[in-house]
């Protein structure tokens, strides 16, 4: 499926849904979008880390 043509599937959604499902949609992805921040912190972390213990040695 092209790029439009899923957008415009999604536009149509979103459009016929009603408001409570909407919030329940924004909050879904704002939850996605802050664990994602959370994965890329411990990540971000484990990698300084990784790079210390590599310069102790």
């Amino acid at each position: 499926m092209y790029t439009n043509q899923v957008e415009n599937i999604l536009k149509e959604k979103v459009e016929n849904m009603s408001l409570n499902e909407l919030k329940e949609l924004a909050l879904k992805a704002l939850m996605a979008r802050e664990k994602a921040k959370l994965r890329k912190q411990k990540f971000d972390k484990n990698k300084r880390k990784e790079k210390l213990s590599k310069n102790e040695i």
